[in-house]
């Protein structure tokens, strides 16, 4: 709901839920969190300086796994130029447990993705390389602007992702990095170990040149 393509998003930042651009689920979620910050500060502790309760917010930027799912199933023979944030579901549960133990980290808001982000297209690309020999079929172009435009008319997924097309996303996570001492994978290795994971779930088909994940790769659960 931001209109600056260049800015660097951090803690300090919010949603915009008057944007019309921004999906209701989005804005529930923003919504829900104002809610909990607000009832922490209104509740009374044993002083006036420190609530009863303490509240953290953890923000992860994409859950990946439906999007994977299409990747493989051949679903998306072209992707729009849109860029993402990822993060390993390994370093989200890191990130939550360094939270718990971290006492600094009370009132706090931490951003948790890896940088940089990641385009559709890279995304097909990391796949490609490594699913391509196995019989699985990636992405290799991108949709023009006026495509998505005109099939936004008729496609919910489309009109969302009108909006983002073009758009460079950056995110600042030093306070991640500094506060909790995260370093995060990297985002190719963790696509890749959850295309795994995503076919040998059944999620997505075992093509017949799929030799199986490799003993080096490790679930990513």
């Amino acid at each position: 709901g931001h209109d600056d393509p260049e800015r660097i998003f951090n803690e300090d930042d919010w949603t915009n839920v008057n944007s019309k651009l921004v999906p209701n689920y989005s804005k529930s979620k923003t919504l829900a969190e104002k809610a909990a910050w607000d009832f922490v500060r209104d509740t009374p502790g044993e002083t006036f300086l420190k609530n009863s309760l303490e509240l953290i917010c953890i923000f992860i930027y994409e859950i990946t796994g439906a999007l994977m799912r299409r990747f493989l199933n051949n679903e998306m023979p072209a992707v729009p130029y849109v860029e993402i944030g990822m993060v390993d579901v390994r370093d989200v549960v890191s990130a939550h447990i360094k939270s718990l133990r971290e006492s600094r980290s009370d009132g706090e808001r931490i951003l948790v993705t890896a940088q940089p982000s990641i385009s559709f297209m890279e995304i097909a690309n990391v796949l490609r390389k490594e699913f391509g020999p196995q019989g699985y079929y990636l992405p290799r172009f991108q949709v023009p602007y006026a495509v998505l435009w005109l099939y936004s008319f008729f496609d919910r997924e489309a009109r969302e992702l009108l909006v983002r097309v073009g758009h460079q996303v950056h995110f600042d996570t030093t306070k991640a990095e500094t506060l909790l001492g995260m370093k995060f994978m990297d985002p190719k290795q963790s696509l890749i170990e959850m295309a795994y994971d995503v076919i040998e779930r059944g999620m997505a088909p075992k093509r017949r040149g799929y030799h199986g994940r490799p003993p080096s790769s490790t679930d990513a659960h």
